[in-house]
């Protein structure tokens, strides 16, 4: 029991002795006036306007889609974020695919659950 005791001690000693001496991370001051530019406040807003049902859902091609992408490219251009996307732009196309399949099974704690008509 004594021996475990001291182990214990042994690596509690040790965990502390090293935590005093973490890597310190270096920023460049272009990152760090940018991190000072950062508001918990801004965030939440943003969040919560991407999130509001008024968008409908935001699924590709339709008006509440459009809607989150004005924002996010109205914010981008607030911050003068310099714009990545195709032609100059801070948007790209994506293509999307629709997949079907008839012949899917569901099971739960491995019994199949059945479909109901």
């Amino acid at each position: 029991m004594i021996k475990i005791a001291k182990a214990l001690c042994a690596i509690l000693l040790a965990a502390t002795a090293t935590a005093g001496y973490a890597q310190q991370l270096k920023l460049s001051d272009e990152v760090k006036n940018s991190m000072n530019q950062v508001s918990p406040d801004q965030i939440k807003a943003d969040i919560a306007y991407l999130a509001d049902d008024k968008l409908l859902g935001r699924a590709p091609g339709t008006p509440g889609y459009q809607m989150a992408v004005d924002y996010v490219v109205d914010r981008l251009k607030s911050l003068n974020v310099k714009p990545a996307g195709e032609n100059g732009t801070w948007i790209q196309t994506v293509k999307f695919r629709k997949a079907f399949s008839s012949d899917g099974v569901m099971t739960l704690d491995g019994n199949e659950l059945k479909k109901r008509h």
